[in-house]
C-alpha cells in the first residue's frame, strides 16, 4: 500500500518519535505489513498497521471481556465509584522475543517491528484483558470491574471507596500506569449507566 505523500513526513516524524521511545526498532523480519495513517480530531495522524494478513494466521485467542450487563448488576447499590483509564494500554505489555518479528511494517525509512503490543493484531485485547485480570486478582467484581483499559472502583461508602481506591492502585503501581487527564474520582449517586457510559465499549 502506497503512503501519499501529503502524510509521508508527518508519518516518518511519528516513525522517528517512536523509535526513540524503543516502542519500535529496525527489523530484518519476512514479515511485512503495511502503514495505514489514521487523522486525529486535532489533523495530525496516528501511525496504525495493517495486520489483517497475520491475523488470518493467528489462532484466535477466545479470553472472555467483561459484560456490560453483568457490569451493570455489580454496580447496583454503589454509592462512590471512581473510572481509572490505562495509559496507552497496549504499549504497557512487552512483546515476546519471538514474536517481535510478526510485528513487522514498512516505510519509507525501512523495516520496523514493536518491542510492545500493537494495536491491530486479533488477540490484543484478549491478552490485555487477561493481563489486567491476573493483576487485580481477587479484587475484581469485588472491588472494581475491569474492561480492557477500564477499570471501575466502586463501594457503598465514602471510607471504603478509599480504602479500595488504594488497594487497586497499589497493584496497578507494580507495573502499570494510569492516565491521569481520564481519570474521574469520588463521584456519588451516579447511576451505573452514566458510569459505563463513559467506559469504551
Amino acid at each position: 500500500m502506497r503512503l501519499p505523500l501529503t502524510k509521508r513526513d508527518e508519518v516518518d516524524k511519528e516513525i522517528q518519535r517512536l523509535l526513540d521511545c524503543k516502542i519500535i526498532e529496525p527489523s530484518k523480519s519476512p514479515w511485512a505489513s503495511c502503514i495505514v495513517p489514521v487523522t486525529k480530531k486535532d489533523d495530525s495522524n496516528r501511525i496504525c498497521i495493517d495486520f489483517r494478513p497475520v491475523n488470518r494466521l493467528t489462532i484466535t485467542d477466545s479470553y472472555p471481556l467483561c459484560r456490560i450487563d453483568d457490569s451493570r448488576n455489580a454496580l447496583r447499590g454503589s454509592k462512590w465509584l471512581s473510572v481509572l483509564d490505562l495509559l496507552i494500554e497496549y504499549w504497557q505489555v512487552e512483546m515476546d522475543e519471538n514474536d517481535k518479528e510478526k510485528t513487522a511494517f514498512t516505510s519509507t525509512k525501512g523495516l520496523f517491528h514493536f518491542n510492545v503490543m500493537a494495536m491491530g493484531p486479533c488477540d490484543g485485547i484478549a491478552t490485555f484483558q487477561r493481563l489486567i485480570e491476573y493483576t487485580l486478582a481477587g479484587l475484581n467484581w469485588q472491588t472494581c470491574l475491569i474492561y480492557i483499559d477500564d477499570i471501575i472502583v466502586f463501594s457503598d461508602s465514602f471510607e471504603s471507596h478509599l480504602s479500595r481506591l488504594s488497594d487497586v492502585l497499589d497493584r496497578i503501581a507494580q507495573g502499570l500506569k494510569v492516565s491521569p487527564k481520564n481519570v474521574v474520582c469520588f463521584k456519588n449517586k451516579f447511576l451505573s449507566l452514566d458510569i459505563l457510559s463513559q467506559v469504551r465499549v
